[in-house]
């Protein structure tokens, strides 16, 4: 009989540890995704689940002080039954199979499965749980301060911030996306560089203030129509010599239904306020001010409010998704593509080819302080502007300059003879 009932207390002690096993790995395998569907649920046990992943740090502690008790408490009640009816030479043997038990019944199998079905079990647990919880709340908080005490001594700190989600998380999840199948190649490198968008540098991806196309704000209607049709641009600023700013923006489609109406109204009854942005704004924080006022183009300032450049949406798209084409069909212009090879040792470089794209094409380490392409980086080195058929070598590699425009270097030849 004692047998039976001894039996029966270990079977009981064995599904306590299991139960607090098995919540602990479930609580903490909650996703972010599933945590706020569990929000939205009008379900009460789904409601009690999220309100435990959000103390998740005190439910830890309270799985861990249950199984840790009744583990304790079944080695005791193990080790005096064998002492009472086998004596002291089978507490060893006793002693490994409980050990065995609880390794397996109460530990390997409860967090494996809780692991796999984590919201299910969550929600059917979330209610004794939370019992469980609440009982021993005090024991709880003492040892919540004994942590801190703890990490305090170490010099650390606790996390009391909710998990956030990291760049270096996403480009690991999209790296096991393409891994397991989920994404293809393309979609991959895509994602990959969606991710990225926020590291990237508004002054490597604008059009620089020189390449602008304006049209003058004392221009005609005839005039402006003239000027849409040389740059073949969707979008084009005004620009007002006499106070050198950009007055404003104006969009093709204005001029069409101007000239369906018969109208030729003056240019600013045309053009629409222009967006500014500092040189230091974020890719992000530009695409939410166009959100915000419905146009796709901005005007980059520098800290004096002079003009910087200029960007579009579809500058930050081709960012991601490569060279694109505005509504008249014209591409963005890609330095890298006006890359040609003259023969194995030489090659033609455009001098607006980014310095990073230059240095991967050519494996070098070229960097700058001051400027972002190639052209500027040998501005920099030369310290003037140099004639064309100039040379200069850097890195045992010579650059001869074959065309200057507007004051700018605009191709190089770049001899590799040198080095290869």
């Amino acid at each position: 009989m004692n047998l039976i009932i001894i039996s029966v207390e270990i079977i009981i002690l064995l599904a306590c540890a299991a139960f607090f096993s098995g919540t602990e790995t479930a609580v903490t395998a909650i996703t972010r995704p599933e945590y706020r569907s569990l929000k939205k649920s009008s379900r009460r046990n789904a409601q009690r689940l999220a309100r435990l992943v959000e103390m998740k740090d005190k439910i830890v502690t309270t799985a861990l002080i249950g199984t840790n008790f009744v583990n304790t408490l079944n080695s005791g009640l193990i080790t005096a039954f064998t002492l009472n009816v086998f004596g002291a030479q089978a507490v060893p043997a006793a002693t490994a199979v409980i050990t065995v038990l609880i390794i397996i019944l109460a530990e390997i199998f409860p967090k494996a499965l809780a692991a796999e079905r984590a919201e299910s079990i969550g929600k059917k647990a979330s209610l004794p749980l939370y019992v469980c919880y609440t009982v021993l709340r005090p024991i709880v908080a003492v040892f919540s301060l004994l942590t801190k005490a703890v990490l305090r001594l170490c010099n650390a700190r606790s996390k009391t911030t909710p998990d956030t989600l990291k760049e270096k998380d996403l480009q690991l999840l999209v790296h096991i996306g393409q891994e397991d199948g989920a994404l293809a190649a393309g979609e991959e490198a895509l994602l990959r560089k969606a991710v990225l968008l926020q590291d990237v540098k508004l002054r490597n991806i604008m059009t620089p203030r020189t390449a602008i196309t304006y049209v003058n704000s004392a221009a005609t209607f005839s005039q402006i129509i003239e000027q849409f049709r040389r740059s073949r641009f969707s979008r084009l600023p005004v620009y007002d010599s006499k106070t050198k700013t950009v007055t404003g923006i104006i969009h093709y489609k204005t001029l069409l239904f101007a000239v369906q109406e018969r109208r030729k109204p003056g240019i600013a009854a045309l053009q629409r306020p222009a967006i500014f942005v500092p040189e230091s704004a974020s890719i992000l924080s530009i695409i939410r001010a166009m959100n915000t006022n419905m146009q796709n183009i901005a005007i980059v300032i520098d800290e004096h409010g002079g003009v910087a450049g200029l960007i579009t949406m579809d500058d930050i798209i081709a960012a991601v998704f490569s060279t694109v084409q505005d509504e008249y069909g014209k591409a963005r212009n890609d330095p890298m593509r006006s890359v040609r090879f003259i023969n194995t040792s030489q090659l033609i470089l455009p001098g607006a080819l980014r310095l990073e794209d230059c240095n991967e094409l050519l494996h070098t380490d070229f960097h700058s302080d001051y400027y972002d392409t190639l052209g500027g980086f040998l501005l920099e080195k030369w310290g003037y502007l140099p004639h064309t058929n100039e040379r200069l070598t850097c890195n045992r590699i010579t650059f001869t300059v074959t065309h200057i425009s507007n004051r700018r270097i605009d191709t190089v030849v770049a001899d590799l003879s040198s080095v290869l």
